[in-house]
């Protein structure tokens, strides 16, 4: 009897067990149906090159999108990693345009180089291409520089190219549409020196759009001359040394007056003159220098230097007038002088009537 009871709950126990199988499984089943499958991976790849395939030799295509997406889808997700990385995808996107020849053309575009394991759709499946005999002309280059991008103050002295001339290949439509070929510096700031930069060339029509050409060389190197704030201010001139012997003063003649000054604003803005000293030790007559002028640091003077004519002025002779009279004796003295005087006159008087005469002797003998 008990032998029939437990294999009943055997029997019970292994029914249940069964049912609980099943329906773990079922559930299992319904929920990998909800699970995203490996085939659901995917990535868009933006500003793919498109790859046109002509003449080049003959031939110049224009008016066509350069570049294309393509979205990329797979199960392996390596792969689509690899294929979705511009610097590692092996994929590219053509143009087959070896059976056409001149004028205006829908063409197909096509996916090739991609692996078996990724599918590729692109955005786009033709392009629009004018195809044209290719032809070269020979451009002058005018460069383009914003003066904004000068320092405050500053300004473009002369700017160079070169070469000053390059070779642009397209076809006859744009050669012809072709209004300047310029050399634009737009990502310098606050130049306040001379600069020299290679630049990339562009073609502009007359709308200033950008046109699609075959430059040789592709760039050029644009040289600015910056020229430095300047301005004019006068020449103030002192002199030092010793006066030369009869010299009260001296005299100085310069032709040039003034002279320009440039640097940065904040050096020759508070100065409004520029000092000179000239060297008048003992110059005794007319007399020309040339000065070296000196500014102070971060400034520069042209002319560097002046000639300065020193000129000295004497001092005036006096002339005086000395006067020849003798001064007047006393009244005593007067007297005593002619009293002397009179006995002098007797005395003589006297003498030769008491010699003889030479005549007389000779006579009485």
């Amino acid at each position: 009897m008990n032998k029939v009871n437990n294999s009943k709950w055997f029997a019970k126990l292994l029914a249940l067990f069964f049912a609980l199988l099943l329906f773990f499984n079922a559930n299992s089943e319904k929920r990998m149906q909800h699970l995203p499958t490996d085939t659901s991976l995917s990535a868009t790849t933006e500003k793919v090159p498109i790859k046109l395939n002509y003449d080049e030799n003959k031939y110049f295509v224009s008016g066509y999108e350069e570049t294309t997406t393509v979205y990329l889808k797979s199960a392996n997700k390596v792969l689509l990693d690899i294929e979705s990385d511009p610097n590692t995808r092996n994929f590219q996107v053509e143009a087959d345009l070896t059976k056409y020849k001149e004028g205006t053309f829908e063409v197909p575009l096509k996916v090739v180089n991609l692996n078996n394991a990724v599918e590729g759709t692109l955005k786009n499946k033709t392009i629009h291409v004018t195809v044209e005999k290719r032809l070269t002309k020979t451009f002058s280059v005018t460069p383009k520089i914003n003066e904004d991008l000068l320092k405050k103050g500053y300004k473009i002295g002369s700017v160079s190219v070169d070469p000053p001339n390059i070779d642009i290949t397209a076809g006859r439509s744009i050669l012809d549409s072709i209004e300047e070929v310029v050399a634009p510096i737009d990502d310098l700031r606050n130049i306040d020196n001379n600069t020299s930069k290679k630049v990339d060339v562009i073609a502009l029509d007359k709308m200033k759009n950008r046109l699609s050409i075959i430059a040789v060389p592709t760039t050029v190197t644009v040289t600015i001359q910056v020229e430095m704030p300047s301005k004019e201010i006068p020449l103030v001139l002192s002199q030092k040394g010793t006066l030369g012997e009869g010299v009260e003063k001296y005299n100085f003649e310069i032709l040039q007056e003034n002279v320009k000054i440039s640097g940065p604003l904040n050096l020759i803005d508070p100065l409004t003159s520029l000092a000179v000293e000239v060297n008048v030790n003992r110059i005794q007559e007319e007399t020309t220098q040339t000065l070296r002028l000196h500014a102070p640091s971060g400034i520069l003077v042209d002319p560097t230097s002046v000639e300065v004519k020193i000129i000295p002025v004497f001092k005036e002779k006096e002339t005086k007038t000395e006067e020849t009279s003798k001064p007047k004796p006393n009244k005593s003295e007067s007297k005593e002088s002619t009293s002397s005087q009179s006995e002098s006159s007797n005395s003589s008087d006297e003498t030769d009537s008491q010699v003889p005469s030479a005549e007389t002797s000779t006579e009485e003998e």
